[in-house]
């Protein structure tokens, strides 16, 4: 039986991740950033305390709104993905 490991970015800080994921999903908090990602409002708390966001997020985003998983980590470069 395969067993599925979620893979997370891990942070010093992962507020301003968070802050550039509420920005691009145009979410006003937890609630919202969770319905967006399908998830429940204790996930996005977690990856707050804990300072880690899930891969699957920021592949999400970037398959739904060509943002730049990097960008979102970083906050450098590019906020869209040119093709």
């Amino acid at each position: 039986m395969l067993k599925y490991q979620e893979i997370y970015i891990v942070f010093t800080d992962s507020t301003p991740a968070m802050k550039r994921l509420h920005d691009v999903t145009r979410a006003t908090d937890q609630r919202q950033l969770a319905a967006f990602f399908n998830v429940r409002q204790s996930a996005i708390s977690d990856a707050l305390r804990r300072n880690r966001i899930p891969l699957d997020w920021l592949l999400q985003l970037q398959h739904s709104h060509g943002i730049s998983p990097l960008w979102v980590i970083t906050g450098a470069g590019e906020r869209h993905i040119r093709e």
